[in-house]
């Protein structure tokens, strides 16, 4: 994590010779690709592209993030997903309104509202459970964390409905 942080600045510095670096250049250099990489994780997710999820997770875990600030992240996807699935907010027409039902900025309406077209709500209920689940088994288990947050990937992209 420490010397992929390091790149990461020196990359983003740039050039040879001295340079300075402050705290504020270290958080603002580490925390963008920290949020990038966890929304190129929902994105995958949310598009079902599992070999793509695959990826950005190892990225992730290979960098020192945790399995356990990545559910809570996943589990707000799809509760955004779900909540453009319920009809009232369906029926509200105005999209300024229907992204402020739902939680988020009106920009990334549109990503989500796709997304909610490739689950059903049957599906995304089964989703939240296996969210749930793989939370409780990340803190009480001795199963190895990437293989459990692979495996929760795995249901997340592939689970059918059994009910629409």
């Amino acid at each position: 994590p420490l010397l992929d942080a390091l790149e990461r600045i020196d990359l983003y510095l740039g050039g040879t010779g001295v340079r300075n670096v402050d705290l504020d250049l270290v958080r603002d250099v580490v925390a963008h690709t920290r949020v990038h990489n966890v929304f190129a994780l929902t994105d995958a997710l949310g598009g079902r592209d599992f070999e793509r999820a695959l990826q950005v997770l190892a990225t992730m875990l290979e960098a020192g993030e945790s399995p356990l600030r990545l559910m809570p992240m996943i589990s707000r996807h799809f509760r955004i997903i779900a909540k453009l699935k319920d009809p009232e907010v369906r029926a509200l027409s105005d999209r300024n309104e229907r992204a402020r039902s739902v939680g988020v900025v009106f920009y990334f309406l549109n990503r989500y509202q796709q997304d909610s077209e490739r689950f059903t709500r049957h599906e995304i209920e089964n989703i939240r459970h296996a969210l749930l689940e793989a939370d409780i088994a990340l803190k009480s288990s001795r199963i190895d964390n990437r293989v459990l947050m692979e495996g929760v990937l795995h249901q997340i992209c592939f689970r059918h409905s059994v009910a629409g």
